[in-house]
């Protein structure tokens, strides 16, 4: 199995199959874009989910309630809807994809990514609604967090962030360095 940086390098996985990469950066690591799209496109009202706002609470409540605006109760849960349990293992992987790239680099993919959500953030955030915001993108919130700060600085002359094409490019060219040291590191033994 690939790790994400060789994978994210040339989009192979051997034996099974090629990837649009690019595409799936695009459409999966980008969900300012996305909302960029939904409302250029359509006129969409768009709410986002800011998982680290949301911390423990569930997520499908927070639509069902906050999004949906349904007779919830106080806890997130519909009225009038009977209890069900819920599945404690979900989303688990018997064997997670290693990354192949050190701190450093997860450090450098890390702002590559928050450039590109900034590229779009500062384009729709006077349109979209943000449920939980309480990371540092939404420095402009109304939360009472008083330690955020606005990460990116939307401010006419200061929107040089990289779009989806551009981001890509740096993810990849930094993925493809992670896995050539990889490979030297492995042909040295």
């Amino acid at each position: 199995m690939p790790s994400f940086a060789e994978w994210l390098c040339d989009g192979t996985w051997p034996g099974f199959a090629k990837y649009h990469t690019d595409r799936i950066f695009a459409a999966q690591i980008n969900p300012f874009g996305i909302a960029n799209a939904y409302h250029e496109q359509g006129g969409a009202n768009v709410t986002m989910v800011d998982m680290a706002g949301a911390e423990n609470r569930d997520i499908a409540g927070a639509v069902v309630c906050d999004i949906l605006r349904l007779p919830c109760t106080a806890e997130k849960t519909l009225v009038d809807f009977p209890d069900f349990e819920r599945p404690t293992d979900q989303n688990k992987r018997d064997e997670p994809m290693t990354l192949g790239m050190s701190d450093e680099d997860m450090t450098e993919m890390e702002n590559i990514i928050r450039q590109m959500d900034c590229y779009y953030y500062c384009r729709v955030k006077d349109d979209i609604n943000v449920l939980y915001a309480k990371d540092q993108i939404f420095g402009d919130n109304d939360s009472d967090n008083d330690s955020t700060v606005n990460f990116c600085q939307c401010a006419e002359n200061k929107m040089n962030y990289a779009d989806a094409n551009q981001s890509f490019k740096l993810a990849q060219q930094l993925s493809c360095r992670a896995a050539a040291r990889k490979s030297e590191s492995t042909s040295d033994k």
